[in-house]
């Protein structure tokens, strides 16, 4: 936003994901990162929504959850995505993605126990998503930090909920052991346990002494092995 060259700067970023299907026609996700950036960018800085409901279509007919996320993006701001997704999953109860889907749907509503409601349907699927346990530490963090008054009052929701992640299976990696801990020790800085937060700071420090400082949770990206070819996706314009 308000660079130079930003037309071009856009063009490039979309080369490079459309080098990615000349590689690999089939890697799904490289067309629902193409689909939010054709729909989040103005069109005068490179936006397009033809090209956008394009690969929308596309991913339609490949993959029902990928179709349904590209089809989710590209909704009108005010569309009621709970609906959305609840409409996905009456006909897909047994497809990993879409609870998880709604989960967040559910959490940008502010509907945080029937997010977790979702998480725990999705995780039943595939325990491999444990890492959504993440989302609802993080999203009692994302509350506190926007009213400092409730920092204290929702401490214990942002340690309870990583800690459900901690102590979930399978165990998670080292790094992600460290960015859980170093969240709780955020929120304990935070609010009136300094000593508290100077523990779990040191704990997370002693899995991964350069675990992530991000509120954003670390892409699996980082962690797949590098002759691997990712299935990993995350948003460029959402928190979850």
């Amino acid at each position: 936003m308000g660079k130079k060259d930003v037309t071009k700067s856009f063009a490039k970023a979309v080369e490079s994901y459309e080098s990615v299907l000349a590689i690999k026609p089939d890697y799904h996700q490289a067309k629902l990162y193409l689909v939010e950036l054709f729909t989040m960018i103005p069109r005068d800085m490179g936006g397009d929504s033809i090209r956008a409901e394009k690969y929308v279509l596309e991913l339609e007919s490949a993959d029902i959850v990928l179709g349904a996320k590209a089809r989710d993006l590209i909704l009108p701001d005010d569309a009621d995505r709970v609906e959305f997704w609840q409409k996905i999953l009456k006909n897909n109860q047994n497809k990993t993605g879409i609870n998880e889907a709604l989960g967040k749907a559910y959490l940008y509503e502010d509907n945080v126990e029937e997010a977790k409601k979702c998480f725990e349907n999705e995780i039943r699927l595939d325990p491999n998503k444990n890492i959504l346990y993440v989302d609802i530490g993080r999203y009692y963090l994302m509350q506190a930090m926007q009213n400092r008054n409730k920092i204290d009052s929702l401490s214990t929701y942002v340690i309870d909920a990583f800690e459900v992640y901690l102590n979930s299976k399978p165990e998670p990696i080292n790094s992600m052991k460290a960015f859980a801990l170093g969240n709780q020790a955020m929120i304990k800085f935070q609010s009136s346990d300094k000593e508290g937060g100077k523990v779990l700071q040191q704990k997370a420090e002693s899995y991964d002494p350069n675990y992530s400082k991000a509120f954003g949770t670390p892409s699996k990206l980082l962690f797949d092995q590098p002759d691997k070819v990712s299935d990993a996706h995350s948003y460029f314009s959402r928190p979850f």
